[in-house]
C-alpha cells in the first residue's frame, strides 16, 4: 500500500504526507553451484527443504514535509520520517553447526524502529541573478533494533523455533550538517561548492551472556568531513559541459556488522567505513530535427578511487560477515539519451562500462585465501544497458517494449565463477481514465518475455559454492492507482 496526500497551506506553503506498507512472506530456495544450475536452474538443495527456509518481512513507514516560501530569496524544508520493520528468517543452518556456545541460531527475530529529520533553509535571489544561491541544512536519524536469535530446531522437528541464542539492543544515530553554495559567476559559468559533516554513532548491549558467551556489548562512531565542487559551463543554449570532485563515506550497515567473521559472537566492531574520492566530467545536450525528432543526450566518465573498501569475508550457512580491504578503482562512462519521434513514439537507451578493480590485494581474516590485485571486485558487472520504445497515441493509452542487458558478475573474489550475461525482454502497456473527479490509471506489464533462465544475483564468496540464484521466469502484474484533487 502506497498513498500521498499534498495540500497547501496558505499562498506560501505546501505540505505532503506519504504512507507505506508492505507485507512479504517468501520461501527461501537458497543457492546452486554452477553444476546444479545448469543441470536444473529450479532445483533446490536439501537444506533448505528440511527446514523449511523461509523470511516474513513487514514493514511500515510515514513522513511529513513541509515548505514554505517566507519571501522572494528565502525559503524553508522541513522532513521528518518514522517507521518500523519486523523481519523473522528461518536458515538452512544445520543444526550440527549450531552447537557452539558462541551460535546465533538459525533463525533471526528482527524488529527495528526508526525514524529522522531533515532541516533545510535555502537563500536565493533566482536564476536571473549572479548572486549566490545558499542551501544549509541539518538532517539525523535515529535506529533501535531489537535483534533475537534461536535455534531452527526442536525436539527433534526441523524448521521451527528453538532454543534462543541470541538477544541483543542496537542503535544507531548520525547527525550530519550541511551546507551548499552556487555561484553564477559569468554569464555562461556556474560554481558549486559543498560540505557535510557525517557523524554516525553505533552501540549495542548485549542480554544474551551464558557460559562460553560473554558480555559482547560495544560501541563504534565514525565521523568525517565530506567536501564536493563542481564547475558548469553553458557551451550553447542547448549543451552542458560539467565537471565535478568530491570525497564520500560509506560507512557499515547493520547487516554488515551483525555478524564476525570465523563465528565468534557479537557485533564486528572492527569494521571500518570504506572512504572515496570521486571525480566526473560529462555533457548533456537538447537537440531537434523539425517537428518530428527531439531530444536530449547525456555522457560521462568517471572514477572512484576507494580506501578500506568493505568485502564479505565469508559467506557460510546463510551468514555473511564482512571485513576492509585494500584499495580498489572503479572507472567508466556512461551514456544516455531520450528521443520524441513523431511527437508518439519515445526511444530511451542507456549504457554503462564499469572497469571496477582491486588495486590492492588483500588477504581473509584468517589469512586462509589471498587475492591478488588486478581482480575484478566481486558482484559487479562490466557491461549494462537498456533500450525502451514507449507509444503514446494519446493522454489516455500507452504502451511500451523494453530490453535489460546485464554482462558477466564475478561471485566470488578470485572471479574463477562468473555468472552469465543476459538479456531479457518486457513489455507493458496502461491506460488513464477519469472518472468525476478521479483519475485512474490501470497497469499491464509482463517482465522476461521469452522465459529465459539466468542468474539473477549471485551469492558472494559462498562457502559451499553455491553461488547462484536464478532469477524468475516470465512473470506479470497488473496494477490500479487513484487520485483524487480536493
Amino acid at each position: 500500500m502506497n498513498a500521498r496526500i499534498d495540500t497547501q497551506t496558505g499562498e506560501d506553503g505546501q505540505l505532503t504526507l506519504v504512507a507505506s506498507h508492505v507485507k512479504v512472506n517468501a520461501l527461501d530456495p537458497g543457492g546452486l553451484t554452477p553444476a546444479d544450475w545448469a543441470l536444473d536452474q529450479r532445483a533446490v538443495a536439501r537444506n533448505p527443504l528440511d527446514y523449511n527456509a523461509r523470511k516474513n518481512t513487514r514493514q511500515t513507514q510515514t513522513s511529513l514535509t513541509y515548505e514554505r516560501r517566507i519571501d522572494g530569496a528565502n525559503s524553508l524544508r522541513m522532513m521528518v520520517y518514522a517507521g518500523e520493520r519486523e523481519i523473522v528468517q528461518y536458515q538452512s543452518i544445520p543444526a550440527a553447526s549450531q552447537q557452539a556456545a558462541t551460535s546465533a541460531g538459525g533463525v533471526i527475530d528482527l524488529r527495528r524502529g526508526y525514524g529522522g529529520m531533515d532541516l533545510r533553509w535555502a537563500h536565493g535571489a533566482g536564476s536571473a541573478s549572479r548572486a549566490p544561491n545558499l542551501v544549509v541544512g541539518l538532517a539525523a536519524n535515529l535506529v533501535e533494533e531489537d535483534r533475537l536469535g534461536y535455534n531452527n530446531f526442536s525436539n527433534g522437528r526441523l524448521g521451527v523455533q528453538g532454543a534462543l541464542r541470541r538477544k541483543e539492543r542496537n542503535t544507531l544515530t548520525n547527525i550530519d550538517p550541511y551546507a551548499q553554495l552556487s555561484w553564477s559567476f559569468a554569464p555562461d559559468w556556474t560554481a558549486l561548492a559543498g560540505l557535510r559533516w557525517s557523524n554516525v554513532q553505533l552501540r549495542s548491549r548485549d542480554r544474551y551472556i551464558t557460559t562460553g558467551n560473554g558480555d559482547d556489548s560495544g560501541r563504534t562512531g565514525f565521523h568525517r568531513l565530506l567536501p564536493i565542487v563542481s564547475l558548469q559551463h553553458r557551451v550553447s543554449d542547448s549543451a552542458n559541459l560539467y565537471a565535478s570532485l568530491g570525497s564520500g563515506l560509506e560507512t557499515p550497515t547493520f547487516n554488515e556488522i551483525s555478524y564476525r567473521p570465523a563465528g565468534e559472537p557479537g557485533l564486528n566492531f572492527g569494521l571500518q567505513p570504506a572512504t572515496s574520492t570521486s571525480a566526473e566530467i560529462g555533457w548533456k545536450q537538447r537537440y531537434a530535427m523539425g517537428d518530428d525528432l527531439r531530444g536530449e543526450w547525456t555522457a560521462a566518465v568517471f572514477q572512484t578511487r576507494t580506501r578500506n573498501e568493505i568485502v564479505v569475508a565469508d559467506n557460510t550457512g546463510g551468514r555473511s560477515s564482512f571485513q576492509n580491504a585494500g584499495r580498489t578503482e572503479r572507472r567508466g562512462l556512461e551514456l544516455g539519451s531520450s528521443t520524441w519521434l513523431f511527437n508518439r513514439l519515445q526511444l530511451n537507451a542507456a549504457f554503462t562500462w564499469l572497469d571496477a578493480t582491486l588495486s590492492q590485494g588483500f588477504c581473509d581474516t584468517r589469512a586462509a585465501n589471498c587475492v591478488p590485485p588486478g581482480r575484478r571486485i566481486v558482484g559487479t558487472a562490466r557491461t549494462q544497458a537498456f533500450l525502451a520504445l514507449d507509444w503514446k497515441p494519446d493522454a489516455r493509452w500507452r504502451a511500451g517494449i523494453d530490453w535489460r542487458h546485464t554482462g558477466s558478475i564475478a561471485a566470488n573474489d578470485s572471479n574463477s565463477v562468473l555468472a552469465s550475461a543476459y538479456g531479457v525482454l518486457g513489455v507493458s502497456a496502461g491506460h488513464t481514465a477519469r472518472i468525476g473527479g478521479w483519475k485512474i490509471d490501470s497497469f499491464a506489464r509482463i517482465d522476461n518475455l521469452a522465459d529465459r533462465k539466468y542468474v539473477g544475483s549471485v551469492i558472494v564468496n559462498d562457502g559451499n559454492g553455491r553461488y547462484y540464484e536464478s532469477a524468475p521466469g516470465r512473470q506479470w502484474m497488473v496494477g490500479m492507482s487513484a487520485a483524487y484533487p480536493f
